[in-house]
């Protein structure tokens, strides 16, 4: 690990707080193979470079179950976990810098996301790893959701039929929820603004989508909402920002929308 106080914090500050509190003491409570370290300096030499392999990833699988909400609950946990990923978040970044930029925080943003959300009941056999290249995937489906591991994915038309009428309404009430009745406004029909929104793109195919998914899951929200995440390789946190931007871009499209109608 090479510390870098800029990707989470400071790692003097982080273990100055954690110490006062004993919490690596309370987590080796918790997670018995954490016994060997005192302090989040002895966490790091058990994770490093030159650590054996299946003892860095059993150290690591014991912090993301103490940070994970289902496990320990402790946000904390998570901030030296992004810490003990510092080289690997880097390398990351890097591989994604012509793709994406600025891909260095929202790595971070994920991994974080991924650890609080956590299944605590598997076992992994590389946390770090699958931690970062699902943190990769995520970023690069954020930027460019149309393309799937390097391949432009084909698109194929939308069948209008496939817009239910309830659903979308229901689509059209969150992003105007000002409206008591939008399905009844004659210069707005839901079905007909989110095809005019494809055609002008106000919204891409992908958005579309999303928000559709996102609709139906209400019905159950927790577990479907996780579901459509998952199949979308999205963090639950990606999938309402994304899901916010795109109800946004609709709700400021509404009066062009009702104009070219007129037109």
């Amino acid at each position: 690990m090479s510390l870098d106080d800029s990707i989470a914090g400071s790692w003097a500050m982080l273990r100055a707080a954690l110490s006062a509190r004993h919490a690596v003491r309370c987590w080796s409570a918790r997670e018995p193979v954490l016994a060997a370290a005192t302090t989040i300096d002895d966490l790091a030499a058990l994770t490093d470079a030159g650590a054996p392999p299946e003892q860095a990833n059993t150290v690591l699988g014991a912090l993301v179950r103490i940070a994970a909400r289902a496990g320990g609950d402790d946000p904390d946990a998570v901030l030296v976990i992004i810490h003990l990923l510092n080289n690997g978040l880097c390398a990351s970044a890097a591989r994604l810098t012509d793709a994406v930029p600025d891909a260095l925080p929202h790595l971070v943003a994920e991994v974080a996301s991924q650890v609080r959300c956590w299944p605590i009941c598997t076992v992994y056999r590389s946390y770090a790893t699958l931690l970062l290249r699902t943190a990769e995937r995520a970023v690069l489906a954020e930027r460019y959701p149309r393309c799937v591991h390097g391949r432009r994915v084909r698109e194929t038309p939308l069948d209008p039929t496939g817009f239910d009428d309830s659903l979308a309404d229901r689509v059209l009430l969150s992003v105007d929820p000002t409206s008591d009745d939008p399905a009844a406004d004659r210069d707005v029909d839901p079905i007909h603004l989110v095809r005019w929104a494809l055609r002008s793109a106000v919204i891409c195919r992908d958005d579309v989508e999303l928000l559709l998914d996102v609709e139906a899951s209400f019905g159950d929200r927790g577990a479907s909402l996780h579901q459509v995440a998952t199949r979308r390789q999205v963090s639950i946190r990606t999938l309402y920002r994304r899901r916010r931007q795109a109800e946004a871009a609709l709700r400021a499209a509404v009066p062009a929308y009702v104009k070219s109608c007129a037109a």
